[in-house]
């Protein structure tokens, strides 16, 4: 009788398993904030749990913007990783593939604005975001 080989099913298993330790470990935190020329389908912002938040730069200074996606974040922190993309399925499904309305909460009366007119220093200072990659 022939041995099977089951490396396959142990990557894939082995893969799982580390996206599920390192989901574990980032929702405990807080996101990455990823500056981007480009972002596909023509949005302008994204959160990927559990890499974290991505934002073209041209509405790197739109404050509701960044509020919504912080606020996605959260979602994510409550809902875990399988919670928070079946929620996102939901809506996309719900809403006939329109991009999801987020709720806007006010990010905050301050008026921090700085030399090159973006708010990702504030979102530092304030502990929002744990880094940001202008990459």
């Amino acid at each position: 009788m022939a041995k099977k080989n089951h490396t396959g099913l142990l990557l894939a298993v082995g893969a799982v398993a580390a996206l599920g330790i390192y989901s574990a470990y980032r929702r405990n935190g807080k996101p990455s904030l990823y500056i981007r020329d480009w972002l596909p389908f023509g949005k302008a912002a994204m959160t990927v749990p559990p890499w974290g938040i991505v934002v073209r730069d041209s509405e790197k200074c739109d404050v509701a913007l960044l509020q919504g996606q912080i606020d996605n974040w959260q979602k994510f922190k409550d809902a875990g990783l399988l919670g928070y993309y079946m929620a996102w399925l939901r809506g996309e499904v719900n809403s006939g593939y329109k991009i999801p309305v987020v709720d806007n909460i006010q990010f905050s009366s301050r008026q921090d604005f700085y030399s090159d007119g973006s708010r990702t220093e504030y979102l530092l200072r304030e502990g929002f975001v744990s880094d940001v990659d202008n990459g």
